[in-house]
Formats: structure tokens, C-alpha cells, sequence
């Protein structure tokens, strides 16, 4: 089982795959925002999140409370509703309900990798902006 311990922004070692970790109240760099579609279809959900960071920053115009997670080759953040109140959805059932709409952002560098072959079921990729590499084994 996965033990949640807390670390400080200075203890964080910085992804590859991040220009600059920025300060605390800002997103690390680069970053854009995302659908909510690209944000559910990333494929890096099936991979193990490296970190959680919880924190507030200066977005597009406002202040957003997020979730940033890191994954091996990039990062990406959600953001918490904060207008909400509690009654019945359009479906009767009682609860919270938001006001706002939760907002998706993807944190690093668009990879352009490139492919290397070395050995057969061996595939290797870096990333020519950035320097990320990753590998596959095909054997099966």
C-alpha cells in the first residue's frame, strides 16, 4: 500500500520535462489548457502518478485551487470548483452541486520524439525538445 507523506516544494526534484518549476503560486512552465476530452483520454492513466502537489495559482485571469499530477513524461492539473451549493441535480438526486466548472491543463513540453531501433523488440524514443527518453520491449 502507497503511503501519502507530504515533502517541500524545494525537496520536489524537477521533471525533464519542465522548463521552470515557477513559485508557488504559479503553474510550472510550460503549460496549456485542455479539454476535458483530452484530459480523459491521455494515456498516461494507466502509468503510476509520480507526485501530487495540491496548490493555488494565478491561471488565466484567476486564482485556481489544483491538483497538479506528474506522471513520467508529463504533468497534468485540474482544478477545484469553487462556487457550489447543495440540492437536487437535474436528476433528483441530492448533493453538491457546482456552479463552475472544473478546468484541465496539461504541464510540460509537447515531445517530439524520435524512434531508435537498436535491437530487435527493443524500442527506444527521445525527445528532441526536452531530452526525455523512455523504452519499449515488443518481444511479448
Amino acid at each position: 500500500m502507497d503511503k501519502l507523506s507530504f515533502i517541500d516544494q524545494k525537496d520536489f526534484e524537477k521533471p525533464i520535462y519542465i522548463n521552470d518549476m515557477s513559485g508557488y503560486n504559479y503553474f510550472p512552465t510550460p503549460w496549456r489548457e485542455i479539454s476535458m476530452h483530452e484530459f480523459n483520454h491521455s494515456w498516461m492513466w494507466c502509468i503510476e502518478t509520480r507526485q501530487i502537489i495540491d496548490k493555488e495559482v494565478i491561471g488565466t485571469g484567476c486564482m485556481l485551487q489544483v491538483y497538479i499530477m506528474y506522471f513520467h513524461n508529463e504533468a497534468l492539473a485540474v482544478s477545484r470548483p469553487s462556487k457550489w451549493h447543495t440540492g437536487d441535480d437535474e436528476f433528483g438526486v441530492h448533493g453538491i452541486i457546482y456552479e463552475d466548472k472544473p478546468r484541465y491543463f496539461k504541464i510540460g513540453c509537447e515531445h517530439d520524439y524520435t524512434h531508435c531501433n537498436p535491437h530487435m523488440f527493443d524500442h527506444r524514443y527521445e525527445c528532441k525538445k526536452c531530452g526525455h527518453k523512455y523504452a519499449v520491449d515488443s518481444s511479448g
